[in-house]
């Protein structure tokens, strides 16, 4: 089975284990597990709440002490999964080895135990990151209390309960404004969450009052999703929603998720199969792939695939600004963004900047080349592109994930890229050259079987 994480709202780990719950997940039985392996007393507890006249699930973990979950709204400062980033959340304070030891009580599913042993790894190595120590020694924040534990854990066994094979996620929505830290205030993404999503090189966009993604969510975001951006082609089998503790003015507070089984490849059988014991790959994501006929001398380019051109040249951006700009454009949707040197009418050096946007997507980049650039106007024009239909498989090279970008001509694969984010951030993470890492990860990608 495939899941699609629709975070276009927020997202946060006690939302996603209340949608795989709202899906079928079996919340009785979950909870029975977590409390063989959770050696503090706690509750977890659903109950149905609307969110903008949609019904939803509202996760609760509650432990001695706690604060009363009779409430349905949480206060204005409290992010959008009822987590108080930077201020632990309950329970006693833990270090990684402490969370990794659950793991190896009771019977988890040895699925179940990889994905929550990565969840919490990589939410250590981002806490280390941010304070300059070691995975091992941080005191942890955000993960410290028990909810953490159980919706790491719990959206885990959750997945196998729902025989989750492979995992993509919409483009997520951070929020904006700033949020209070145990180290002080901090804008929003918080520190941890935005170390996360650049590690692992994971689209986002600002939008909205308050922090909408946690560091916990994020985390579960990376540690499980393949591939971002719109769903690939499902049979839709199951559909949840799990609710965040505040309403929000501007849209529900909500967490949707969709299980469903991928739409075979090329008439080749109902999916890629899963991974080969001892292969490279660790996990698969199988999107559609629309054939593309071959094209000949006079053909017509096809009108299918259109897109917003947006031109303009400027010679008073520097570099860094031009940097940023593109850094921008593309967290508002932009498919492109390149700059190529020009001489201005008045014989000055500058720089032309060309972008590529969907057309419901237009509106919002030139919002940002407005307030980003320093342009007085842009030329606005419709192309017709030509693009190999593509989908991504992931594979491990020193330890580290890195998604392989398939190209297809007419059903026939003849693109294997590594994704130069995932081999930056490997390399970096292993203390590797990027060469070597893109080396392996391009001798990896011709093993994957398609």
């Amino acid at each position: 089975m495939h899941l699609h994480i629709d975070c276009q709202f927020g997202l946060a780990g006690d939302m996603l284990l209340a949608a795989l719950v709202d899906a079928g997940a079996d919340g009785e039985g979950i909870l029975r597990t977590l409390g063989e392996i959770i050696p503090d007393p706690f509750g977890f507890s659903c109950r149905r709440v609307s969110r903008k006249g949609v019904t939803a699930l509202l996760a609760e973990v509650t432990w001695p002490d706690s604060p009363s979950p009779d409430r349905e709204e949480a206060p204005n400062d409290e992010p959008a999964g009822g987590h108080r980033q930077g201020i632990p959340s309950g329970g006693p304070h833990r270090h990684l080895a402490d969370l990794l030891a659950l793991l190896e009580k009771g019977s988890l599913p040895a699925r179940a135990s990889a994905r929550a042993e990565r969840i919490f790894r990589l939410l250590a190595e981002a806490e280390a990151a941010v304070h300059g120590s070691s995975p091992d020694k941080v005191h942890f924040h955000e993960i410290s209390g028990i909810d953490t534990a159980v919706d790491v854990i719990g959206g885990c066994l959750a997945l196998e309960h729902l025989e989750i094979d492979s995992v993509s996620a919409s483009l997520l929505t951070a929020g904006s404004g700033m949020v209070m830290c145990e180290h002080g205030i901090f804008p929003v993404p918080a520190p941890a969450t935005l170390e996360i999503l650049k590690r692992f090189n994971i689209p986002w966009r600002s939008g909205g009052d308050g922090e909408r993604a946690t560091p916990t969510g994020v985390a579960i975001l990376a540690g499980l999703a393949e591939s971002f951006g719109p769903s690939p082609g499902l049979t839709v089998l199951r559909i949840g929603y799990g609710a965040g503790r505040r309403e929000f003015p501007d849209v529900p507070n909500l967490l949707r998720i969709i299980v469903g089984k991928a739409i075979p490849v090329s008439g080749e059988g109902e999916s890629h199969g899963s991974p080969r014991r001892g292969h490279t790959i660790i996990a698969e994501s199988v999107s559609e792939v629309v054939p593309v006929p071959p094209m000949l001398p006079g053909d017509k380019i096809p009108e299918g695939d259109r897109v917003v051109e947006l031109r303009f040249a400027v010679d008073d951006m520097t570099p860094e600004s031009l940097a940023h700009l593109g850094e921008k454009c593309l967290a508002a949707g932009a498919l492109d963004f390149y700059i190529l040197p020009a001489v201005m009418k008045k014989g000055r050096p500058g720089h032309e900047v060309t972008l590529l946007a969907p057309a419901g997507q237009a509106e919002p980049v030139a919002d940002v080349v407005w307030k980003e650039s320093t342009t007085f106007g842009m030329r606005v024009s419709e192309r017709s592109r030509l693009t190999l239909a593509r989908d991504f498989r992931t594979v491990t090279v020193l330890g580290q994930p890195i998604r392989i970008k398939l190209g297809w001509l007419a059903g026939k694969l003849i693109r294997r890229q590594p994704e130069y984010g995932d081999c930056q951030a490997a390399a970096l993470a292993v203390g590797e050259s990027l060469n070597l890492v893109f080396v392996l990860a391009s001798r990896a990608a011709e093993e994957i079987d398609v």
